[in-house]
């Protein structure tokens, strides 16, 4: 059984976490987390170990205050069912279908006002369809890059001029236990190298610098190329 506790910082969380991970998590009426984030992560660790995908179903904020969310509801990725659409390609349609298959599993999470943390109401754990054990491999959910990979690619990108297959061998060292995703991680790439590239501006901005360097040096020798492109 699991030990309730009313208050525990992240180190807590943490240390919690990796006991768990060790003997399978597990979800349970009253269990609490310290913040929204961590409630998610934990979710969806243990939809990933389960072999299913789950989604934010329902959200309720604070009447006073929209950006404090008081009730949250999260459901399995195959919970709705199809509903005839004309408009629908039958190529799109046929996938909408595969998912659309009406699984009840879903859980209700809650932040009272008079609570310091998240808090599993109530939970409906069966579901209608087999587990994938690969889940964690196909879905586009648990594919994507982190905060955390997104900061170092852009640090390897801009700082470190790196290619993408440095920047995957460097992922998969530091994360062994994500899916890195060459596709995502070559898009990021691309993007921060649009951002590290000059405008024109900026040559401009280089070139009057190096004028101002030559007046007080006059040993500078300034040999500017244009490019007709």
């Amino acid at each position: 059984n699991y030990h309730h506790e009313e208050e525990y910082d992240d180190s807590e969380y943490e240390s919690e976490y990796e006991s768990e991970e060790e003997n399978g998590l597990e979800l349970n009426q009253g269990k609490e987390f310290s913040s929204w984030e961590l409630a998610e992560s934990y979710l969806d660790e243990y939809a990933k170990q389960q072999g299913f995908c789950l989604r934010k179903k329902r959200r309720i904020p604070d009447p006073n205050d929209n950006t404090i969310t008081r009730r949250r509801t999260y459901e399995c990725s195959h919970a709705q069912t199809h509903e005839t659409q004309k408009t629908i390609l039958v190529e799109n349609r046929r996938d909408r279908d595969s998912e659309m298959i009406g699984c009840s599993w879903h859980i209700n999470l809650a932040f009272p006002k008079s609570s310091n943390g998240v808090r599993i109401n109530s939970i409906i754990g069966k579901h209608n369809h087999d587990m994938n054990p690969l889940v964690g491999e196909i879905a586009p959910k648990y594919r994507k890059l982190t905060d955390k990979m997104i900061e170092k690619v852009k640090f390897w990108t801009i700082q470190g001029k790196m290619g993408i297959s440095t920047q995957y061998n460097l992922l998969v060292a530091l994360f062994p236990d994500k899916v890195i995703n060459k596709k995502d991680l070559s898009n990021a790439i691309q993007q921060f190298k649009k951002q590290a590239k000059p405008n024109k501006n900026n040559a401009c901005q280089i070139l009057t610098d190096l004028y101002l360097k030559k007046e007080i040096d006059p040993r500078w020798i300034i040999k500017p190329r244009f490019d007709l492109d």
